[in-house]
């Protein structure tokens, strides 16, 4: 049964891929491949595997407080689902850099949630957010 699970939510996220959305993405990334870097984080972190975040994300969190609130959140929301819509945008990180956010519209057991993650143009991970 979890592996047909995946195994839809794989097709699903395929099938959005196609229609990721994006604004003006930093010269030289890619918009299918920032969204399949996203949907890699987020199916790992969907999995329990934090190992995909790194512990030094300048977002002020020690990563024990970081994987504390995913969890907490994702444990309210039940088994994941699928994505409902996942949009690519360019940004500018805190410091001035280049970036891509990638927004992530997620439907769970029990409702739904957005992940928002943001990428150095290295496809580094530089910032995850679960609201």
């Amino acid at each position: 049964m979890k592996r047909l699970v995946l195994a839809a939510a794989l097709a699903a996220a395929v099938l959005l891929l196609s229609s990721c959305s994006t604004g003006e993405l930093p010269k030289g990334m890619d918009k299918n491949a920032v969204c399949e870097r996203a949907i890699a984080v987020v199916d790992a972190v969907c999995r329990g595997d934090y190992t995909v975040i790194p512990d030094d994300l300048p977002d002020g969190q020690t990563p024990e407080a970081r994987m504390d609130a995913i969890q907490a959140r994702l444990a309210a929301l039940g088994g994941f689902s699928e994505y409902r819509l996942i949009q690519a945008v360019g940004s500018k990180s805190s410091d001035g850099a280049p970036s891509a956010v990638v927004i992530l519209n997620c439907a769970f057991e029990n409702g739904a949630s957005t992940f928002t993650l943001s990428f150095d143009t290295g496809y580094r991970l530089t910032g995850i957010y679960l609201k």
